[in-house]
Protein backbone atom coordinates (compact mmCIF):
# COMPACT_ATOMS: atom_id res chain seq x y z
CA UNK A 1 0.00 0.00 0.00
CA UNK A 2 0.94 3.84 -0.85
CA UNK A 3 2.25 5.41 2.57
CA UNK A 4 3.28 9.02 1.07
CA UNK A 5 0.46 11.57 2.22
CA UNK A 6 0.19 12.59 -1.69
CA UNK A 7 -0.57 8.90 -2.69
CA UNK A 8 -3.19 8.30 0.45
CA UNK A 9 -6.04 5.98 -1.01
CA UNK A 10 -8.91 4.79 0.77
CA UNK A 11 -9.59 1.33 -0.66
CA UNK A 12 -12.87 0.52 0.35
CA UNK A 13 -15.92 2.15 1.94
CA UNK A 14 -18.97 1.08 4.06
CA UNK A 15 -21.71 3.85 3.01
CA UNK A 16 -24.88 2.82 3.95
CA UNK A 17 -27.28 2.50 5.46
CA UNK A 18 -27.50 2.96 9.01
CA UNK A 19 -29.14 0.30 11.50
CA UNK A 20 -28.33 -2.76 8.54
CA UNK A 21 -25.69 -4.59 10.09
CA UNK A 22 -22.98 -1.88 8.93
CA UNK A 23 -21.42 -1.93 12.64
CA UNK A 24 -20.82 -5.60 12.93
CA UNK A 25 -19.44 -6.25 9.71
CA UNK A 26 -17.25 -3.46 9.88
CA UNK A 27 -15.90 -4.70 13.19
CA UNK A 28 -15.05 -7.88 11.49
CA UNK A 29 -13.33 -6.68 8.81
CA UNK A 30 -11.24 -4.36 11.28
CA UNK A 31 -9.88 -7.58 12.57
CA UNK A 32 -9.17 -9.15 9.22
CA UNK A 33 -5.30 -9.28 9.22
CA UNK A 34 -5.13 -7.07 5.23
CA UNK A 35 -7.10 -4.28 6.65
CA UNK A 36 -6.21 -1.53 8.01
CA UNK A 37 -9.82 0.14 9.43
CA UNK A 38 -9.96 3.75 10.21
CA UNK A 39 -9.71 4.23 14.33
CA UNK A 40 -12.86 6.11 14.45
CA UNK A 41 -15.94 3.77 12.61
CA UNK A 42 -17.72 6.82 11.65
CA UNK A 43 -15.61 9.93 10.93
CA UNK A 44 -18.12 11.51 8.97
CA UNK A 45 -15.35 13.13 6.79
CA UNK A 46 -16.97 13.44 3.39
CA UNK A 47 -20.58 14.18 3.81
CA UNK A 48 -19.73 18.38 3.58
CA UNK A 49 -23.32 19.02 3.51
CA UNK A 50 -24.04 17.01 6.76
CA UNK A 51 -22.55 19.25 9.08
CA UNK A 52 -24.31 18.40 12.31
CA UNK A 53 -22.85 14.78 12.47
CA UNK A 54 -19.31 15.65 10.72
CA UNK A 55 -16.51 14.79 13.12
CA UNK A 56 -13.32 14.51 11.16
CA UNK A 57 -13.01 17.95 9.09
CA UNK A 58 -9.55 18.17 7.97
CA UNK A 59 -7.53 15.65 5.43
CA UNK A 60 -4.55 15.44 7.90
CA UNK A 61 -6.57 13.91 10.62
CA UNK A 62 -8.31 11.87 8.37
CA UNK A 63 -5.17 10.45 6.45
CA UNK A 64 -4.12 10.19 10.62
CA UNK A 65 -7.30 7.81 11.04
CA UNK A 66 -5.27 4.68 8.96
CA UNK A 67 -2.04 3.15 10.56
CA UNK A 68 -1.63 0.09 8.16
CA UNK A 69 0.45 -2.27 10.24
CA UNK A 70 2.09 -3.06 6.78
CA UNK A 71 2.19 -1.59 3.25
CA UNK A 72 -0.06 -4.15 2.06
CA UNK A 73 -3.00 -3.77 4.03
CA UNK A 74 -5.98 -2.32 2.30
CA UNK A 75 -7.69 0.83 3.67
CA UNK A 76 -11.51 0.81 4.85
CA UNK A 77 -13.87 2.77 6.85
CA UNK A 78 -17.70 2.83 7.62
CA UNK A 79 -19.78 6.14 7.66
CA UNK A 80 -23.56 4.80 7.13
CA UNK A 81 -24.67 8.20 6.82
CA UNK A 82 -22.38 8.70 3.57
CA UNK A 83 -25.62 7.01 1.80
CA UNK A 84 -27.43 10.18 1.88
CA UNK A 85 -24.64 12.92 0.92
CA UNK A 86 -24.14 13.83 -2.64
CA UNK A 87 -21.00 15.79 -1.48
CA UNK A 88 -19.72 12.44 0.07
CA UNK A 89 -20.50 10.24 -3.24
CA UNK A 90 -18.66 13.23 -5.59
CA UNK A 91 -15.50 13.48 -2.97
CA UNK A 92 -15.21 9.67 -2.59
CA UNK A 93 -15.81 9.14 -7.00
CA UNK A 94 -12.99 12.09 -7.05
CA UNK A 95 -10.05 11.41 -4.35
CA UNK A 96 -10.47 7.01 -4.65
CA UNK A 97 -11.72 6.23 -8.30
CA UNK A 98 -10.50 2.50 -7.42
CA UNK A 99 -12.49 2.45 -4.45
CA UNK A 100 -14.65 -0.59 -3.77
CA UNK A 101 -18.30 0.48 -1.99
CA UNK A 102 -20.43 -2.31 0.27
CA UNK A 103 -23.61 -1.13 0.94
CA UNK A 104 -26.28 -3.00 4.08
CA UNK A 105 -29.72 -3.69 3.06
CA UNK A 106 -32.77 -3.87 5.24
CA UNK A 107 -36.86 -4.39 5.44
CA UNK A 108 -38.05 -0.72 5.71
CA UNK A 109 -40.55 -1.80 8.06
CA UNK A 110 -37.84 -2.99 10.82
CA UNK A 111 -35.48 -0.47 9.24
CA UNK A 112 -37.39 2.64 10.38
CA UNK A 113 -38.47 1.60 13.52
CA UNK A 114 -34.72 1.28 14.28
CA UNK A 115 -33.54 4.24 12.92
CA UNK A 116 -36.69 6.68 15.04
CA UNK A 117 -35.18 4.28 18.24
CA UNK A 118 -31.58 5.38 17.37
CA UNK A 119 -33.02 8.89 16.85
CA UNK A 120 -35.00 9.16 20.78
CA UNK A 121 -31.67 7.19 21.93
CA UNK A 122 -29.01 10.31 21.27
CA UNK A 123 -31.73 13.08 21.52
CA UNK A 124 -32.27 14.00 18.60
CA UNK A 125 -35.86 13.00 18.47
CA UNK A 126 -38.10 14.50 20.70
CA UNK A 127 -40.87 11.85 19.58
CA UNK A 128 -40.85 8.73 20.93
CA UNK A 129 -43.91 6.90 19.65
CA UNK A 130 -43.17 6.20 16.14
CA UNK A 131 -46.60 7.08 14.80
CA UNK A 132 -45.99 10.22 16.07
CA UNK A 133 -42.91 10.89 14.25
CA UNK A 134 -44.31 9.36 11.23
CA UNK A 135 -47.28 11.76 10.98
CA UNK A 136 -44.83 14.51 12.19
CA UNK A 137 -42.55 13.94 8.94
CA UNK A 138 -44.29 16.64 6.83
CA UNK A 139 -44.15 20.07 9.09
CA UNK A 140 -40.73 18.78 9.98
CA UNK A 141 -39.43 19.13 6.13
CA UNK A 142 -41.36 22.58 6.40
CA UNK A 143 -38.84 23.25 9.22
CA UNK A 144 -41.42 22.96 11.91
CA UNK A 145 -41.63 20.88 15.19
CA UNK A 146 -37.78 19.96 15.03
CA UNK A 147 -36.54 18.88 18.49
CA UNK A 148 -33.63 21.44 19.77
CA UNK A 149 -31.45 19.00 20.22
CA UNK A 150 -31.22 17.42 16.91
CA UNK A 151 -28.06 17.60 15.03
CA UNK A 152 -29.48 16.43 11.42
CA UNK A 153 -33.25 17.68 10.43
CA UNK A 154 -32.59 15.62 7.57
CA UNK A 155 -32.57 12.45 9.85
CA UNK A 156 -36.06 13.08 11.15
CA UNK A 157 -37.61 12.45 7.65
CA UNK A 158 -37.79 8.40 8.20
CA UNK A 159 -39.77 7.74 4.65
CA UNK A 160 -36.59 9.26 2.70
CA UNK A 161 -34.05 7.57 4.75
CA UNK A 162 -35.75 4.25 4.31
CA UNK A 163 -36.38 4.36 0.57
CA UNK A 164 -33.16 2.37 -0.57
CA UNK A 165 -33.66 2.03 -4.01
CA UNK A 166 -33.78 5.27 -4.08
CA UNK A 167 -30.39 6.40 -2.58
CA UNK A 168 -28.90 3.45 -4.48
CA UNK A 169 -29.71 5.47 -8.02
CA UNK A 170 -27.81 8.48 -6.64
CA UNK A 171 -24.83 6.33 -5.88
CA UNK A 172 -24.84 4.99 -9.12
CA UNK A 173 -24.52 8.61 -10.79
CA UNK A 174 -21.24 8.62 -8.90
CA UNK A 175 -19.72 5.26 -8.73
CA UNK A 176 -19.17 2.62 -11.31
CA UNK A 177 -22.33 -0.39 -10.25
CA UNK A 178 -19.73 -3.12 -10.62
CA UNK A 179 -17.55 -2.02 -7.81
CA UNK A 180 -20.93 -2.15 -5.37
CA UNK A 181 -21.27 -4.71 -3.32
CA UNK A 182 -24.91 -5.58 -1.36
CA UNK A 183 -25.45 -7.75 1.19
CA UNK A 184 -28.59 -8.05 3.30
CA UNK A 185 -29.41 -8.00 7.24
CA UNK A 186 -31.61 -11.24 6.71
CA UNK A 187 -28.38 -12.76 5.07
CA UNK A 188 -26.19 -11.61 7.60
CA UNK A 189 -28.70 -13.07 10.77
CA UNK A 190 -29.01 -16.12 8.60
CA UNK A 191 -25.24 -17.00 8.26
CA UNK A 192 -22.63 -14.54 8.87
CA UNK A 193 -19.83 -16.51 8.01
CA UNK A 194 -21.07 -16.53 4.25
CA UNK A 195 -21.68 -12.82 4.07
CA UNK A 196 -18.14 -12.06 5.53
CA UNK A 197 -16.62 -14.76 2.90
CA UNK A 198 -18.19 -12.73 0.35
CA UNK A 199 -16.88 -9.53 1.59
CA UNK A 200 -13.34 -10.88 1.67
CA UNK A 201 -13.86 -12.05 -2.22
CA UNK A 202 -15.44 -8.86 -3.19
CA UNK A 203 -12.17 -6.95 -1.20
CA UNK A 204 -9.52 -9.54 -2.86
CA UNK A 205 -8.50 -10.72 0.78
CA UNK A 206 -8.22 -13.94 2.62
CA UNK A 207 -11.34 -15.52 3.52
CA UNK A 208 -11.17 -16.42 7.61
CA UNK A 209 -13.10 -17.72 10.05
CA UNK A 210 -15.62 -14.82 11.41
CA UNK A 211 -14.09 -12.97 14.37
CA UNK A 212 -16.31 -11.63 16.95
CA UNK A 213 -18.59 -8.91 15.75
CA UNK A 214 -19.86 -6.02 17.76
CA UNK A 215 -23.22 -5.57 18.22
CA UNK A 216 -25.07 -1.88 17.94
CA UNK A 217 -28.81 -1.87 18.14
CA UNK A 218 -30.11 1.00 18.28
CA UNK A 219 -33.48 -1.06 20.28
CA UNK A 220 -30.96 -2.38 23.25
CA UNK A 221 -31.33 0.01 25.18
CA UNK A 222 -33.62 3.13 26.03
CA UNK A 223 -33.89 6.38 27.34
CA UNK A 224 -36.37 5.67 30.33
CA UNK A 225 -34.34 6.89 33.59
CA UNK A 226 -31.88 9.31 34.37
CA UNK A 227 -32.74 10.87 31.09
CA UNK A 228 -31.19 14.37 32.50
CA UNK A 229 -27.78 12.86 32.90
CA UNK A 230 -28.11 10.72 30.31
CA UNK A 231 -28.76 13.47 27.86
CA UNK A 232 -25.67 15.63 29.28
CA UNK A 233 -23.29 12.33 28.33
CA UNK A 234 -24.24 12.02 25.51
CA UNK A 235 -23.50 15.44 24.54
CA UNK A 236 -20.01 15.05 25.88
CA UNK A 237 -19.96 11.59 24.11
CA UNK A 238 -21.40 12.55 20.55
CA UNK A 239 -21.11 16.13 20.25
CA UNK A 240 -18.82 16.61 16.87
CA UNK A 241 -16.80 19.33 17.77
CA UNK A 242 -15.81 17.50 21.20
CA UNK A 243 -15.33 15.22 19.31
CA UNK A 244 -12.96 16.08 16.65
CA UNK A 245 -10.71 17.92 20.09
CA UNK A 246 -10.47 14.49 21.55
CA UNK A 247 -9.49 13.00 18.34
CA UNK A 248 -6.65 15.51 17.74
CA UNK A 249 -5.73 15.43 21.10
CA UNK A 250 -5.20 11.95 21.16
CA UNK A 251 -7.64 11.13 23.99
CA UNK A 252 -8.61 7.71 23.89
CA UNK A 253 -12.24 6.12 24.12
CA UNK A 254 -13.32 5.74 27.77
CA UNK A 255 -16.02 3.82 26.79
CA UNK A 256 -18.61 6.21 28.04
CA UNK A 257 -20.89 4.99 25.81
CA UNK A 258 -20.82 1.08 26.95
CA UNK A 259 -21.25 2.60 31.09
CA UNK A 260 -24.16 5.24 30.32
CA UNK A 261 -26.00 2.15 28.02
CA UNK A 262 -25.93 0.00 31.42
CA UNK A 263 -25.74 2.26 34.73
CA UNK A 264 -28.50 5.21 33.11
CA UNK A 265 -30.77 3.23 30.28
CA UNK A 266 -33.62 1.02 30.34
CA UNK A 267 -32.98 -2.05 28.44
CA UNK A 268 -35.57 -3.08 25.91
CA UNK A 269 -36.20 -6.95 25.76
CA UNK A 270 -38.56 -6.77 22.05
CA UNK A 271 -38.75 -4.29 19.44
CA UNK A 272 -42.20 -2.63 19.46
CA UNK A 273 -44.50 -3.80 17.37
CA UNK A 274 -45.94 -1.48 14.81
CA UNK A 275 -49.85 -1.26 14.09
CA UNK A 276 -51.54 -2.93 11.44
CA UNK A 277 -51.99 0.81 9.91
CA UNK A 278 -48.70 1.84 10.48
CA UNK A 279 -47.26 -0.83 8.83
CA UNK A 280 -49.96 -0.54 5.81
CA UNK A 281 -49.05 3.25 5.48
CA UNK A 282 -45.21 2.70 5.65
CA UNK A 283 -45.42 -0.10 3.17
CA UNK A 284 -47.49 2.18 0.27
CA UNK A 285 -44.88 4.85 1.01
CA UNK A 286 -42.56 2.25 -0.10
CA UNK A 287 -43.76 -0.10 -1.68
CA UNK A 288 -42.65 1.39 -5.35
CA UNK A 289 -39.09 1.71 -3.40
CA UNK A 290 -38.79 -2.06 -3.04
CA UNK A 291 -39.54 -3.06 -6.09
CA UNK A 292 -36.97 -1.19 -7.76
CA UNK A 293 -35.01 -2.73 -5.20
CA UNK A 294 -35.73 -5.62 -6.56
CA UNK A 295 -34.50 -4.47 -10.05
CA UNK A 296 -31.31 -3.26 -8.47
CA UNK A 297 -30.15 -5.93 -6.63
CA UNK A 298 -31.66 -8.87 -8.88
CA UNK A 299 -33.43 -10.45 -5.59
CA UNK A 300 -37.00 -10.92 -4.50
CA UNK A 301 -37.87 -9.46 -1.62
CA UNK A 302 -41.98 -10.60 -2.14
CA UNK A 303 -41.33 -11.64 1.85
CA UNK A 304 -40.77 -7.84 3.15
CA UNK A 305 -44.58 -7.27 2.07
CA UNK A 306 -47.04 -7.52 5.45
Amino acid sequence: MKTSNSDFTVDFLLIGFPKTGTTALASCLAQHPDVCFSAMKEPFYHCTDLPGRRVITHETAYQKQFQPDHPHQLRGEATACYIYSPAALKRIHSRYPQAKIIIMLRNPLELIPSLHANQVRVFDESLTDLADAWHAQAERKAGKNIPKRCREPKFLDYATMAKQAHHIQQVIKYLPSHALLYHFLDDWKANPQDVFNRTCQFLGISTLPLPPQQRNSALSYTNQKHQTLASMIRLITQNPTLLRWKTNVGIPDLKTETWMRKKLMQEVKTPPQLSEALQSEIWNELKADVQQLEQLTQRSLTHWQP
